[in-house]
């Protein structure tokens, strides 16, 4: 093979030369068009994340509208002929926990606590019509003073092949003044607590003898009443299940034989602030914050 002759040489490295700066200067303008979409991308994402956050902003509005709706329809505290207060602090998702009472005439005392599976709005929309319908007493045909009845009729109309598989829990209870008498019945709830005067002992955890099952599960069932004498001066304690079921610092869950120990501390004989309660609950799972709603109503009968 014959060596190339310099000026031979030359040419082909001109030629190499020339290829190089064609090569750079395609490299230059891939960079410059990269770079230019590169800036375009940035600029849309930019926009995106604006739109997103406006978006995150309007549904959290309307979140925090729907809680002051529903906190709207929680009563006002009583202070006679019967005392009554309530706890109530919503989970960090919009919840299904409702309750109330109310007079249903001048004798008779209506209360009542729902909790609604699940969260977000549809559990809420649900809970808010459950408790309008036994706020308003706008279930047909029914004696509300009758706890059985009251439950057997919302088992009818929030039957949950109407309600998009959702279900309720409820409990209900009607004392009457005159007699010292409390009427109640449960689908599905959690039992209340009951505490007589001058006791730091948990008197009695009522309950039915046969479970009731949850509301708008078994169509056509009939729950049924159940009645005791409450001596005066005893305290009621009418709670949803987001009270108890905590997750321990310790380990394992709360339990509700334990709320009961706690809640010895604060029977009928304390005027103590209730807010000690959530402090105490809250000690318990070692945060601020609950899962789950947590619901209560505290009557002094």
């Amino acid at each position: 093979m014959m060596s190339e002759t310099p000026e031979e040489e030359l040419a082909r490295l001109r030629a190499e030369n020339a290829q190089l700066k064609r090569d750079l200067a395609d490299l230059e303008l891939l960079y410059e068009t990269t770079t230019e979409h590169g800036e375009a991308i940035e600029d849309e994402l930019a926009e995106k994340n604006i739109e997103l956050e406006k978006i995150q902003m309007r549904l959290q509005e309307e979140l925090d509208q729907a809680l002051r709706y529903v906190m709207s329809l929680l009563p006002e505290p009583m202070t006679t002929p019967v005392r009554a207060e309530w706890l109530f602090i919503p989970s960090s998702e919009l919840g299904g926990d409702s309750f109330g009472y109310h007079w249903i005439d001048s004798e008779h005392l209506a209360v009542y606590l729902l909790d609604v599976c699940g969260h977000g709005v549809g559990a809420a929309l649900l809970s808010v019509a459950a408790i309008s319908a036994l706020r308003g007493e706008t279930l047909s045909g029914i004696d509300f003073r009758s706890p059985g009845q009251v439950l057997t009729a919302m088992n009818t109309v929030f039957d949950i092949t109407r309600q998009n598989e959702m279900f309720l829990t409820l409990w209900y209870g009607v004392y009457h003044c005159t007699s010292h008498q409390l009427t109640f019945a449960s689908g599905g709830h959690n039992p209340a607590i009951l505490m007589a005067p001058g006791s730091t002992q948990i008197a009695e955890i009522m309950k039915f003898l046969r479970p009731q099952p949850i509301i708008g599960m078994v169509p056509g069932l009939e729950y049924q009443d159940q009645t005791m004498f409450i001596a005066e001066g005893s305290r009621l304690f009418v709670f949803s299940d987001g009270v108890y079921e905590l997750p321990k610092v310790t380990g394992g869950m709360f339990s509700l034989k334990e709320l009961c120990a706690l809640i010895g501390r604060y029977g009928p004989q304390s005027r103590t602030d209730m807010n000690g309660l959530v402090d105490d609950l809250r000690a318990v799972q070692g945060r601020k914050a609950f899962d789950d709603d947590f619901s209560m109503i505290i009557l002094d009968l």
